[in-house]
C-alpha cells in the first residue's frame, strides 16, 4: 500500500490497541459485541472498538495487534465494513498481525461461497460500484472465512461460553508475536496454498506428525513462505517455534546448543533452559515434550546433524505436531525421510514487475517513463524475489542517469548482495572436483541435452543448482552463472552456417589452463574445426 508521501509503506514497530474489533452495528451492538469489548477491556486489553460514524479507520486496523471481525448476516450490507475487511486481509499478510473471524449466527460456507444474505447484499452493491471493487469484497470474505475462528451459532452454547473462549485466545495470541514476513507479500497466496493443503492433511495414523520440505535456490523465498506458513498457523498449536537462519546459527560457538535452548524455550515459554552439550540438549527435548502438538520451522538447514539435534524422532512429538524444513538441498532432505517436498518457483513475470515496483517506486506498477527500464532488470532477475528486492532498493527515488548507470553495471558485475546469498550453493559443493562439474555445466552445457551432463545431473539439481525444462534441456539462472572462474578453462563459439569469417587459430595458443573447446560451424585458416586440434 502506497504511502502519503509517494515513499515506501511502513508499519509502526509496536502496536496501539491489542484488538481492532469490526462489526455491523444494527446486528449486535449492544448484544454479543458489547459483551465482547467489556470482557477483553476487563481483561487488561486495549480495544479499538469500530464504529460506522467513523470512516477512514485505517490507522486503527495498522495500530492494533489482533484484528477481530464479527461476521453476522448484515456484514456484507456495509461497504465500510467490506472496505475495513479487505484493509484487515491485506495487513494480515504482511505477517505481523492475526486475523480472527468469529461466524456470529452464520455459516462459513455461507461466507466462503457468498450465498444467502452475502449474496444479496453483494448483488445490491453490484449496481452501485465498480465490478473489480466488488470482486475485491468477495475475495475477502472467501479469505476470512477460510481461517479458523469461532462458531457462535448459540445452539448448543451459550453467549458467555463463546465471549470466555475468544478472550481466552486473544490473550494467548498477545503472549506471541506475529513474525514479519516482507513489506509486499506479491505472489505469497499461491505458494503458500500447496503447503497449507500439506499441513492440514493427515495420514490417519495413531501419531499423525508430517515433516514437510520446503527447497530452492538461494534468495527464491523459502524463509518468506515459512513465516507466512507459521504466522497463519501457529494459533492451532499448544507450543510453536521458529528456527530462523540454522546453517549459519550452527557454526558459531555453541550454536547448536543455542538453537536447541531457543527451541526448550519457545515450546516451554521461560527463559530458564541451560544447554551445556548438544547430547544432554537432545535428552531434554525427549525428556521435556512430554506429547506437546507442536509447530516446528527449522530454517535453512544443510546438514542432517542440525535435524536430529532437535527432532531425533518424531516420537518425541505429539499428534498433529507438523516440522517445516527449509533449505536448498533435496538430497538432505530425503535423507531425513520428509513427507513431502515442496520446491519453490521463481516468480512469474507479472509477480516479478510488482515485486520490483514496489520496491523502486513504491507502488504496484513502474512510472511510464521507466516502464521498459524496468521491464529490462526484471528479465536480468528472471523471477528471483531477493533479486527484485535489491535492486528495487537500489533505484529507489533514483533519477534517469542513476538508472542508466545502474543497468550498464549490471550487464558486466552482478550485484554483490545478490551474489553473496546465491554463491552459498555453490560455497557448500564438497570439493573441487564438483564445484569443477557445476563450472563446466554453467559454461558450456546449459541449454544442451540433459545426456550431455547425465554424470552430475542429479547431483546438481538436487541441490537447486541445476534444473530441466519441459523440452529435457539442461537449464540454470543466469544470477548463478555469473559465479563463473576468472581464468579461461573453456571457450564455446557458435556462428551461423556459411559463415565467412576466419578465426585464427593463434588466439588459443596462450589459454595454458583451457580444458574444453566447442566450436560450431567455424572457420579456420587450416580449414574447419576438425583440423584445428592437430595445429593446436
Amino acid at each position: 500500500m502506497e504511502s502519503n508521501d509517494g515513499g515506501k509503506a511502513s508499519y509502526s514497530k509496536s502496536f496501539t490497541y491489542g484488538v481492532f474489533l469490526s462489526f455491523r452495528g444494527p446486528d449486535n451492538r449492544y448484544t454479543f459485541t458489547s459483551h465482547l469489548y467489556y470482557a477483553l477491556t476487563n481483561a487488561g486489553i486495549n480495544v479499538f472498538m469500530d464504529d460506522e460514524k467513523l470512516p477512514g479507520l485505517e490507522q486503527e486496523i495498522k495500530n492494533s495487534r489482533i484484528l477481530m471481525v464479527v461476521l453476522s448476516k448484515s456484514y456484507a450490507y456495509s461497504k465500510w465494513c467490506l472496505d475495513e475487511l479487505e484493509l484487515m486481509m491485506e495487513c494480515r499478510k504482511r505477517g505481523r498481525q492475526t486475523l480472527l473471524p468469529v461466524f456470529y449466527d452464520v455459516d462459513p460456507s455461507d461466507v466462503r461461497h457468498q450465498r444467502g444474505t452475502f449474496a444479496d447484499a453483494l448483488g445490491r452493491l453490484s449496481y452501485s460500484f465498480h465490478k473489480d471493487k466488488v470482486d475485491r469484497w468477495r475475495k475477502a470474505l472467501t479469505e476470512a472465512s477460510s481461517i479458523s475462528g469461532f462458531l457462535g451459532n448459540f445452539i448448543d452454547r451459550k453467549e458467555a461460553e463463546l465471549v470466555e473462549e475468544i478472550v481466552g485466545r486473544v490473550v494467548g495470541e498477545l503472549s506471541y508475536t506475529n513474525l514479519f514476513i516482507t513489506d509486499y507479500p506479491v505472489g505469497m497466496d499461491s505458494r503458500v496454498k500447496e503447503i497449507r493443503v500439506l499441513l492440514e492433511k493427515s495420514d490417519g495414523s495413531a501419531n499423525d506428525v508430517r515433516i514437510i520440505g520446503i527447497c530452492g535456490i538461494g534468495g527464491i523465498g523459502k524463509t518468506t513462505t515459512a513465516k507466512a506458513i507459521y504466522n497463519q498457523y501457529f494459533h492451532s498449536f499448544e507450543a510453536k517455534s521458529f528456527l530462523e537462519n540454522v546453517r549459519e546459527v550452527s557454526q558459531q560457538h555453541k550454536g547448536m546448543e543455542q538453537l536447541q535452548q531457543q527451541f526448550l524455550s519457545d515450546v516451554f515459554r521461560t527463559m530458564e533452559v541451560k544447554i551445556r552439550s548438544v547430547a544432554r540438549g537432545k535428552k531434554l527435548i525427549e525428556e521435556r515434550h512430554c506429547g506437546k502438538k507442536v509447530l516446528l520451522v527449522l530454517d535453512d538447514v544443510d546438514e542432517v546433524d542440525q535435524f536430529n539435534s532437535i527432532v531425533r524422532s518424531r516420537d518425541w512429538f505429539g499428534t498433529g505436531s507438523r516440522i517445516i524444513i527449509t533449505t536448498r538441498n533435496e538430497d538432505l532432505l530425503e535423507q531425513l525421510g520428509v513427507d513431502k517436498v515442496c520446491i519453490t518457483p521463481e516468480m512469474n513475470d507479472a509477480e516479478a514487475l510488482e515485486l520490483f515496483s514496489w520496491q523502486a517506486f513504491g507502488k504496484s506498477y513502474p512510472k511510464p517513463d521507466f516502464l521498459e527500464w524496468s521491464k529490462e532488470i526484471v528479465r536480468y532477475c528472471q523471477g528471483l524475489p531477493l533479486a527484485l528486492e535489491v535492486l528495487g532498493g537500489v533505484l529507489f527515488r533514483q533519477k534517469e542517469p542513476q538508472w542508466r548507470h545502474q543497468l550498464k553495471k549490471l550487464r558486466k558485475i552482478p550485484e554483490d548482495k545478490i551474489q553473496e546469498k546465491l554463491r552459498i550453493s555453490y560455497d557448500a559443493l564438497s570439493g573441487f572436483e564438483d564445484k569443477d562439474i557445476f563450472l563446466e555445466i554453467s559454461c558450456f552445457l546449459v541449454g544442451m541435452d540433459r545426456d550431455c551432463g547425465e554424470r552430475a545431473l542429479e547431483f546438481l539439481s538436487k541441490r537447486c543448482l541445476l534444473s530441466i525444462n519441459e523440452s529435457n534441456k539442461l537449464m540454470m539462472h543466469d544470477l548463478l552463472r555469473d559465479n563463473g572462474i576468472k581464468a579461461i578453462q573453456g571457450l564455446k563459439l557458435t556462428l551461423p552456417r556459411g559463415d565467412d569469417r576466419i578465426v585464427e587459430t593463434k588466439a588459443f595458443w596462450e589459454l595454458q589452463n583451457l580444458r574444453l573447446l566447442q566450436f560450431s560451424h567455424v572457420k579456420f585458416k587450416t580449414g574447419y574445426e576438425e583440423d584445428l586440434f592437430e595445429e593446436l
